[in-house]
């Protein structure tokens, strides 16, 4: 028989088993979800809601009025994000059922759009602070390159090269999310965890990152460490455990490596290359174009502005003002005390002139007044 039942199962095992585990999972869970749903408001799975609608003339419509019933349930508990994506794992179920809907039909809730939290150099230095040897390399690497975190614990040790003192990395394309390779660079902060890292690798097929061979285990674990960590630092410091309102995600994540190194390096090299540094796939044309020793020397352009431990500390503008007064002064200082220099230079020369020095005669007559007692003793 080649035709093959259409149901769940087929449906991952022949489908979507080529995308990343990722992928598949956030499809089961998302289908789970709307058979759940459609369970308790139909007291059917959603294969029987598809067979009934198949009866019917129009059966995307009747699918579509289930598929915004649930959207409307689910919009009271996940975020306008999360419910996109859950309904495109949906939807990609029902595509494989021949059922087609254009999720432009469904009416959403409002997207809620909160300012994205913007991790400080405190912050990061306090995280780094109380973590083991290999966690900090980690967390230093994901600042170094504004990679993903999956990205960066995938790496293996073939994947790594010392260029002119400096390590660089190849992320191979099945760890990027648009599955295109690209080259990163790490600062001279990463050298040292680097090396023993490397060192402690026994393959080339190593992982001097990574906790696991697979890289999505490996993305899970620094998930729960990084959050035992921030949960460490609630306590003296809340904004460790603050969450955003609309989705309940905490603010500070491991993500938020990368967008502290975006937006630095957004300062120097501007907006279109930060995206393709980090792998934004419309970008990274202009940035794959690049020899690999223009690739070093944008790197090196960016370095002092992600340093965390090796680089100067920012002045305020108040501090810049107080040096800069303070330089000031010391230069009033130097120029009164080059103009009394000045004056004193001026008035001996000036008494060389006025004053003439007194004959020889003069003196040995002065000498003699000096020695005669009967002068002396009136002193």
């Amino acid at each position: 028989m080649l035709r093959k039942e259409k149901n769940f199962d087929n449906f991952l095992n022949d489908k979507i088993v080529n995308l990343s585990k990722s992928a598949k999972e956030s499809i089961v869970y998302s289908n789970r979800i709307f058979n759940e749903f459609c369970l308790k408001t139909h007291s059917k799975t959603t294969d029987d809601v598809i067979k009934e609608a198949r009866l019917d003339d129009d059966p995307e419509e009747i699918v579509l009025d289930v598929l915004q019933d649930w959207v409307n349930y689910m919009s009271h508990k996940v975020g306008y994000s999360a419910l996109r994506v859950y309904s495109s794992g949906i939807n990609r179920y029902l595509k494989y059922q021949k059922i087609r809907l254009d999720l432009k039909d469904i009416e959403w809730p409002q997207k809620i759009q909160e300012e994205r939290y913007a991790i400080s150099l405190g912050e990061i230095e306090k995280i780094l602070k109380i973590t083991s040897f290999k966690r900090k390399a980690y967390y230093i690497g994901l600042k170094d390159t504004g990679a993903r975190p999956i990205e960066l614990a995938g790496l293996r040790k073939k994947d790594f090269t010392l260029v002119k003192g400096k390590y660089k990395a190849l992320i191979p394309a099945y760890l990027t999310k648009k599955k295109i390779a690209r080259t990163i660079m790490f600062s001279r902060e990463s050298i040292p965890y680097l090396t023993t890292l490397l060192g402690r690798c026994v393959s080339d097929d190593d992982t001097p990152y990574g906790t696991n061979k697979d890289p999505e285990v490996s993305r899970e674990t620094e998930d729960k460490m990084f959050r035992f960590f921030c949960d460490k630092l609630a306590p003296e410091d809340p904004r460790f455990a603050a969450r955003y309102e609309s989705t309940g995600y905490h603010k500070i994540n491991l993500y938020c490596f990368r967008g502290y190194f975006f937006t630095h390096v957004m300062r120097v090299v501007g907006d279109d290359t930060a995206h393709a540094m980090i792998g934004h796939g419309a970008y990274l044309q202009t940035y794959q174009r690049r020899t690999d020793e223009e690739k070093m020397e944008l790197w090196d352009e960016i370095e002092p502005e992600i340093l965390v431990y090796q680089n100067k500390k920012k002045e305020t503008k108040k501090e810049l003002e107080q040096k800069m007064e303070k330089s000031a002064m010391q230069q009033q200082i130097k120029d009164q005390n080059d103009k009394l220099d000045l004056l004193t230079q001026q008035f001996t020369e000036f008494r060389k002139n006025i004053i003439p020095p007194a004959n020889e005669d003069i003196k040995n007559h002065m000498k003699k007044i000096l020695k005669d007692k009967r002068y002396n003793e009136d002193y």
